[in-house]
């Protein structure tokens, strides 16, 4: 992985409420994340309003299921995404629940198709999904890259089966 450009020890994230995403076991969302960066980051999942950590790093988790703004060359069907501002990336991180729902419904886990798993296999999917895409965008913020890499967790996508095993 590439060094990280800045020195973030904490990032606590700003997640609210929606109720998009209320049937999802949010818990696993913040599992995936913190599985992904424990061994460089502690990341802090927090209410709005929450006190700041000491010397955390604050970014904002908003949701939406409209499509970021089309930039050139630039995919406009992500799960997640963050914005740049003259190269250097916004504290915020926008999430996608049903675009989620959309490429897990694609996915075929031990031979089958979403439409014949048990409710909460598919939900903990959907929650795999958008964790692993939520610690992608992380990796550009932390990173201070908008680049992808050919593989591993900053690669410009991610297929349906990855969500299996977001590790």
């Amino acid at each position: 992985m590439p060094t990280l450009a800045a020195a973030v020890t904490v990032l606590q994230l700003i997640f609210s409420p929606d109720p998009r995403i209320a049937d999802l076991p949010v818990a696993d969302i913040a599992r995936v994340v913190r599985d992904v960066w424990s061994p460089h980051v502690d990341v802090v999942l927090s209410a709005p309003g929450s006190a700041a950590r000491l010397g955390a790093q604050v970014l904002n988790l908003q949701i939406s299921d409209s499509a970021p703004a089309s930039r050139s060359g630039e995919r406009v069907d992500a799960l997640a995404w963050i914005d740049f501002v003259d190269g250097e990336p916004q504290p915020a991180i926008t999430i996608a629940p049903r675009r989620a729902a959309e490429t897990v419904a694609k996915a075929v886990v031990f031979g089958r198709p979403s439409r014949e798993w048990p409710a909460i296999l598919e939900r903990r999917m959907r929650a795999n999904a958008i964790g692993l895409s939520l610690a992608h965008e992380i990796g550009h913020y932390l990173l201070r890259s908008a680049s992808h890499t050919p593989r591993g967790l900053m690669r410009a996508a991610f297929r349906p089966q990855d969500f299996a095993e977001p590790n």
